[in-house]
């Protein structure tokens, strides 16, 4: 729960819609990245970091995915107003958002060939770093470019040591 959630008495927190999107994703063929990825493989709780939303990784039609999702939280949270928007021309980029008095991405659904087996899965620990080395690249020097800096010190260490033990960095299905 954030500050501002507690002060103006706002529900769902952000907590309460993470875990309602991530039961959902338990029966889609979807991959996690982003921060809750990164949160994923951080084995010190120091290192865990803020973040407002869940980026999955789809095969296809990311507007299905959202619509369907947005359909979920509408029912279960009938007091909120969630809405779907593109976030790029070709619609391989869509976000479900929360609006009101706190508009927030809750959700992003981004067309990509990773695709692996079981339900959901989290992308792998190398490919994350991949994606936050380009995420970094394209924003240097802006306040999100430093995030991604400090994410990859972390995730790089956190490889590091698994490699060291002789573990996987592969993709992860949980549940």
């Amino acid at each position: 729960m954030t500050l501002r959630e507690f002060k103006e008495n706002i529900s769902p927190t952000i907590d309460e819609l993470h875990r309602k999107i991530l039961g959902w994703a338990r029966d889609q063929p979807v991959v996690i990245c982003g921060g809750q990825a990164h949160n994923f493989y951080m084995e010190d709780e120091n290192d865990v970091r803020y973040t407002a939303d869940v980026d999955f990784l789809v095969e296809t039609n990311p507007i299905n995915y959202a619509q369907n999702l947005k359909s979920l939280l509408a029912k279960e949270y009938p007091d909120n107003d969630f809405f779907v928007e593109s976030l790029s021309d070709d619609m391989a980029r869509v976000a479900v958002i929360r609006g009101g008095t706190l508009p927030l991405f809750i959700a992003d659904f981004i067309l990509s060939s990773i695709t692996g087996s079981g339900s959901p899965r989290c992308v792998s620990l190398d490919v994350l770093i991949q994606m936050k080395e380009e995420a970094e690249k394209n924003r240097r020097g802006t306040p999100r470019g430093y995030q991604d800096m400090a994410d990859l010190m972390r995730l790089r260490k956190v490889a590091e040591a698994r490699k060291a033990r002789g573990g996987e960095n592969g993709i992860t299905t949980f549940d």
